[in-house]
């Protein structure tokens, strides 16, 4: 490999991991959030039902992450869009504090994601 070509290399390899280190992170932590939401939160069947759907959902993104995003499965790029759309779209269902915090979040995960696909691309 020359010299030349190693960097773009090395810098496709970089956004790889900070795209896959900011899901994975993220993830963890609406795991979490949304765990503790059953309990600590939800007032109501619905939305103990609603968290509990939540953290199943992070936690299937945790797993996809951890075991065939990392192989660079190219299913497994675009499984993880089924677990970044739903934040996102909580803002249509209330364009309150909360909303606009899981929109927010929605886009870092998005952008995250695009960081990764050069290396999907690559391989």
């Amino acid at each position: 490999m020359s010299e030349s070509s190693a960097a773009p290399a090395r810098s496709i390899r970089m956004l790889f991991r900070i795209g896959w280190w900011t899901l994975l992170v993220l993830f963890a932590l609406f795991a979490v959030n949304h765990g503790a939401g059953v309990w600590l939160i939800a007032e109501s069947t619905d939305e103990s039902q609603m968290f509990e759907l939540f953290a199943v959902l992070n936690l299937f993104a945790l797993v996809v992450l951890l075991i065939p995003y990392r192989r660079l499965e190219g299913w497994a790029w675009w499984a993880m869009w089924i677990a970044i759309l739903p934040v996102g779209l909580v803002m249509a269902f209330g364009a309150d504090v909360i909303g606009v915090i899981y929109l927010v979040t929605a886009i870092v995960l998005a952008l995250a994601q695009l960081a990764t696909l050069p290396r999907f691309l690559s391989e």
